[in-house]
């Protein structure tokens, strides 16, 4: 099969081999990626029933989205007939590999575990079992991070000699009491499976042997596994309690749930780390921030991803709107770091629901001018247990924490809060507030007010936690918007349009949600940027989504920033977009969408110092996520600044290793710094990870164009340009190629489509490296003109 074409994959090298197919490296030549091949055994194709359900339980694992759970791209059919699942190609290798080699290290077991449960809880909550969970299952990428593989398709093995519906012969030794007996299998299945795996992982050998698989299903029916800590020393007690427990023949006296099964793995977690000398802590706190941040965006072209870029913030002592008094300092004498939520209410309360709710505590905080409010809440669960409170106030200059849990039973949900004194841990104060779920806005600003009080902190009269006014009071209305703004932060096409249809059913609740009018407007803003929809038909719908949320409410900052992103970089208008970022500011002081979108003004304005100076306060404010560590190497790139640019662009990807987004922009940062073997490589892993992004594979075009590779780089024209006969391809994009081969009236006759169709990127004329080879040419500077920018 090597050299083969199968659809639009060319087949490269054979991966590996199992029961139930083939693993083959394969290039997709559609988007100019490594992908991974699984071919499925032929006589699949006669089965009726079970190729639909295959291709019905795939689909539901594609739909999963979790950093420990592959990625699936889609279920394809060759020319003979073998159906075909194209994942992710992951560098790395199987845990079984790593097996092999021995015994893993107390840490590696627990951290793996920690990970396959917490991958699996989520799969759980989704009503998913996996059936076959193993080493041979289980991918350890380069970068630390595990991904759980072939959800569901063990059951779909036809029947023989020592096969159940959904497990191996292969997988025997995995097997549950229950699987072996031929029950009904659940979520504890899955659990007996990990106990396996983390037997395996201890002491390099299965819990249950023997010479055959009938043998082994005696000896997991009939007898017990000898201890761990007889097999290898220096075990703690309480791993071997976790595996037995894992291991119990009843269901029942297993974990019921995984979450349990993770309350354990991190209290021996805790204990290691607290026995650990202060070099391992060290290294555990590296390693924690390596693994966090897995939340990915659409990563783009140079000149058009900067709209990703983190939180940024005014320079209260310049800015309009806001007194010196107000003006907040870093040696401000109450800080505050709030941490995620815990849920505990897995299966009826989903994720967003709960970061929702924790951000609205913040921006009610941040209302106060006098405390100085540091979010530790980027999309994952920040375990702050792991480092020790300390540590914490003393990396990000807070005095207090703000942690808590969040529970929902029936109608009825239950919030603990917990304030923290980082000097010597004691608790502040801690409160448990009960309530219908149709009061929890209400409840957020009561946590806000509870916790400045503790704080001793005195209000003014123009200090407002009040955000009750600007939310619907229909729940139904308010769980939706948090979802739609759950998808808007995700920036891939298709949650922008799931976005845009919960947002549209949370309107026809309350049909005076004015936050909901807003995040349809910013949604269709984003399909815009995303070339979902051409700017012409996106940024007319963000406007009057816009206009009608001013209507509801014209004292609603939100609203005002949303307006005079329109403003800047649909209609060009500079003035008009500064008066709505003033109006945005003197609102909601402390909105941190308002205040990215000012620091691009400022960028392309030609303010870029002040820019990058707002930038570097984003990240002391924002310091977990690497949205702000990119958006300030994005500003050092832009005062070409290269070598700094790159420093932050590196530290963006130890925190996120998958972030595309900082892997294109490294790219387009090491290209002007002439570096071109290390852009490509970080374009083609940009484009392993972006997937369906024509900005990526602009990006890629133009690294090829500008370092010689005219053949691949006229390859990528072609393929954008057939590409756009089906959907839209920002005109730019091409402009950028030609630039960088140096076909200049090509470039700018597609830099002229660009300006008809009044692409937003057009904003960057004066300040993005890309134009600088047509810089002198008396079109560009016509052209700029026109834009409305001083050249």
């Amino acid at each position: 099969m090597i050299g083969e074409l199968f659809s639009h994959y060319t087949i490269i090298e054979k991966l590996g081999e199992g029961a139930m197919g083939v693993v083959y490296k394969a290039e997709d030549t559609k988007l100019g990626r490594f992908v991974a091949l699984k071919f499925f055994p032929a006589d699949l194709k006669a089965d009726k029933e079970k190729k639909e359900r295959f291709i019905r339980e795939a689909m539901t694992a594609s739909a999963l989205d979790h950093a420990n759970i592959y990625t699936v791209h889609e279920i394809g059919e060759a020319n003979d007939g073998r159906m075909f699942i194209c994942m992710a190609l992951y560098e790395g290798g199987t845990l079984a590999e790593k097996i092999k080699e021995g015994p893993l290290n107390m840490e590696e077991v627990i951290d793996v575990s920690l990970q396959v449960a917490q991958g699996m809880e989520k799969v759980h909550r989704k009503g998913i079992i996996h059936r076959d969970i193993k080493p041979q299952n289980l991918i350890l990428t380069l970068d630390g991070v595990v991904k759980i593989v072939d959800f569901g398709l063990a059951k779909l093995v036809g029947q023989g000699d020592l096969t159940r519906e959904g497990v191996t012969v292969g997988t025997v030794g995995y097997m549950s009491p229950e699987q072996a007996r031929g029950d009904e299998v659940g979520q504890r299945t899955d659990i007996w499976s990990l106990g396996v795996v983390i037997y395996e992982m201890v002491t390099g050998q299965l819990p249950f042997n023997g010479e055959y698989a009938q043998a082994v299903i005696y000896s997991i029916l009939n007898e017990e596994p000898e201890p761990i800590t007889s097999l290898r020393s220096k075990i703690p007690l309480d791993l071997e309690r976790i595996v037995n427990k894992c291991l119990s023949k009843e269901c029942a006296d297993r974990y019921q749930h995984l979450d349990e099964l993770i309350v354990d793995l991190n209290r021996l977690k805790e204990k290691k780390n607290a026995a650990a000398v202060p070099s391992k802590r060290a290294a555990s706190i590296r390693t924690l921030q390596n693994r966090s941040l897995r939340f990915a965006v659409l990563g783009i072209l140079a000149a058009v991803i900067i709209f990703m870029s983190g939180y940024f913030f005014f320079d209260k002592k310049n800015q309009p709107g806001v007194s010196q008094e107000e003006s907040l300092t870093a040696e401000s004498k109450s800080s505050i770091a709030v941490l995620p939520f815990k849920n505990l209410s897995p299966g009826q309360l989903e994720d967003h629901f709960c970061e929702g709710v924790v951000e609205e505590i913040i921006i009610a905080l941040k209302m106060n001018v006098k405390l100085r409010v540091v979010s530790l809440t980027p999309p994952f669960q920040f375990k702050w247990k792991d480092i020790g409170i300390r540590k914490i106030g003393s990396e990000y200059n807070v005095k207090t924490l703000l942690v808590g849990s969040l529970r929902k039973a029936d109608n009825r949900l239950v919030i603990i809060a917990r304030l923290k004194n980082v000097s010597d841990s004691t608790e502040l104060w801690g409160d448990k507030f009960e309530k219908n779920v149709e009061d929890i806005i209400a409840a957020q600003e009561e946590i806000a007010r509870k916790v400045v009080s503790a704080l001793k902190i005195e209000l003014t009269e123009k200090q407002n936690f009040d955000r009750t006014k600007h939310h619907a009071e229909n729940i139904e209305a308010y769980t939706l918007y948090l979802e739609g703004r759950h998808c808007w932060r995700r920036r891939l096409p298709q949650d922008l349009e799931k976005g845009i249809d919960l947002f549209h059913q949370a309107i026809k609740k309350a049909p005076n949600y004015a936050l909901a009018w807003v995040g349809l407007a910013d949604s269709y803003h984003l399909q815009a940027t995303y070339s979902v929809k051409s700017p012409v038909e996106a940024f007319p719908e963000a406007e009057k989504a816009a206009q009608k949320a001013l209507e509801i409410d014209n004292q609603l900052g939100e609203a005002h920033s949303s307006l005079a992103a329109i403003k800047l970089v649909y209609y060009w208008d500079w003035q008009a977009a500064e008066e709505e970022f003033k109006l945005a500011v003197k609102f909601n002081p402390n909105f941190h969408t308002a205040r990215e979108w000012y620091a691009i003004y400022l960028a392309v304005t030609n303010r870029i110092d002040k820019s990058i100076a707002e930038m570097k306060r984003a990240v002391e404010l924002k310091p977990l996520s690497t949205s702000p560590r990119i958006g300030l190497a994005r500003h050092l790139y832009f005062a070409r600044k290269y070598d700094e640019a790159i420093t932050h662009f590196q530290l963006a990807l130890k925190s996120d290793p998958n972030s595309f987004l900082a892997h294109g922009l490294l790219g387009q940062t090491y290209i002007a710094n002439s570096m071109y073997p290390k852009a490509i490589d970080h374009f083609k892993k940009a484009m392993e990870l972006a997937g369906n992004s024509p900005g990526m594979l602009c990006g890629l075009g133009y690294a090829y164009a500008v370092s010689g590779k005219q053949k691949e780089a006229r390859e990528i024209l072609n393929r954008l340009k057939e590409r756009s006969n089906q959907k839209y391809i920002p005109p730019i994009y091409i402009a950028g190629i030609y630039i960088g081969l140096r076909e200049n009236d090509r470039a700018f006759k597609w830099l002229e489509e660009a300006y008809i169709d009044r692409s937003e990127w057009m904003i960057y004329l004066n300040i993005e490296p890309i134009f600088d080879p047509i810089r002198n040419d008396p079109r560009f500077s016509e052209l700029v003109k026109r834009v409305g920018l001083i050249y």
